[in-house]
């Protein structure tokens, strides 16, 4: 058998490494994505029972309201809840199309 020079170990273990980042990234990605859909079911189940003690108790309904109003800023995002649009308010903080809280609402990136 002959012996294989140092270019083609040199390829072979750059060819392995290639195929454990894609590995890796793989990886990662499955995770990121598990972890995104985690986080979006947190937030409907939140919501849910949310929403549920509004509909059982006026003064959760009426402490919802308020925050809604409060952090609320963009008006596609209010007409849902049947908010009116407000003027904006410098400094004020609101939710953004990622459900990230953003200065003055922009959820540009």
């Amino acid at each position: 058998m002959a012996k294989r020079t140092d270019d083609e170990i040199l390829a072979d273990l750059t060819a392995k490494q290639r195929e454990i980042e894609m590995r890796i990234n793989a990886v990662k990605a499955r995770s990121k994505e598990r972890a995104r859909k985690e986080e979006t079911r947190r937030k409907v189940l939140v919501g849910a029972v949310i929403l549920a003690e509004a509909e059982r108790s006026e003064a959760a309904k009426q402490r919802l309201q308020a925050l809604l109003d409060k952090h609320l800023v963009r008006p596609v995002d209010r007409e849902v809840f049947g908010l009116p649009p407000r003027p904006d308010r410098p400094g004020q903080v609101g939710v953004s199309g990622d459900g990230t809280l953003s200065p003055d609402g922009d959820d540009s990136p």
